[in-house]
């Protein structure tokens, strides 16, 4: 079947525009509106739909920040960047001695439903590993993600 080149171009761009950057998606009122409440002098942040629901990414004051949100505006979870070196010492001690080997590359403080973790990403040649703790060390979550995935 031969295909005409505005048909071919047409459905190129349809493609593009449908399954392309999915944080391009309308983002309900509800979720915008406690991005805005909670930071106001946040002005842009990238949206992604995850798991049904919505993860707003900015930077404040000069860390990276996340935000997981219903649709109706409820805070699911809040992930802000900090220091390597502010991870609690009972973290960086495990790090120390059981990932030795990797280097620490990016370290944040999750807070869902009251709960705070922290988050050490950490890498070596072939791995790359999302590190969950709570305060006292104890891993929470470990999950090896893809080397090029951010």
């Amino acid at each position: 079947m031969k295909l005409s080149p505005v048909l071919l171009t047409s459905t190129l761009a349809v493609g593009v525009l449908c399954c392309g950057h999915h944080h391009k998606a309308k983002i309900p009122a509800g979720a915008r509106q406690t991005l805005h409440t909670l930071y106001p002098k946040v002005s842009r942040a990238s949206w992604k739909i995850e798991d049904g629901n919505y993860e707003a990414s900015f930077h404040y004051e000069g860390k990276e920040a996340s935000l997981v949100l219903t649709a109706d505006g409820v805070l699911l979870e809040k992930e802000i960047e900090i220091p390597r070196s502010a991870l609690p010492a009972a973290v960086l001690t495990i790090l120390r001695q059981d990932y030795a080997d990797y280097t620490l590359e990016e370290a944040a403080i999750l807070e869902s439903d009251g709960v705070v973790r922290y988050e050490a990403e950490v890498e070596d040649e072939d791995h790359k590993i999302d590190l969950i703790f709570d305060a006292d060390g104890h891993l929470y979550k470990k999950e090896e993600k893809e080397r090029d995935e951010d």
